[in-house]
């Protein structure tokens, strides 16, 4: 069986977000928790809530906002524990 060698052409973002994966998917393996932080606009869209409906789910003691200055994240295990009705 022959080996081919390929060049593959990506941009710097492509590459970063490929080794991030990689190394995601690699700690993951051994055992190791990665904790996975989304900004409220990427939150908002991955449950597809509005900012306001979320802001309800934080008050209601469904999911935790984590400040950091005037800016809230969201760790996206409790976003999908909340989706499932398990928070």
């Amino acid at each position: 069986m022959t080996s081919k060698t390929k060049i593959v052409v990506m941009s710097e973002e492509e590459l970063g977000n490929l080794i991030e994966r990689v190394v995601e998917k690699t700690l993951e393996k051994k055992g190791h928790f990665t904790r996975k932080w989304l900004t409220q606009k990427e939150a908002c869209k991955y449950v597809g809530m509005s900012r306001q409906t979320l802001r309800t789910r934080e008050i209601e003691g469904k999911i935790t906002g984590y400040r950091d200055g005037q800016a809230v994240r969201y760790l996206i295990d409790e976003l999908d524990n909340m989706i499932r009705g398990t928070s």
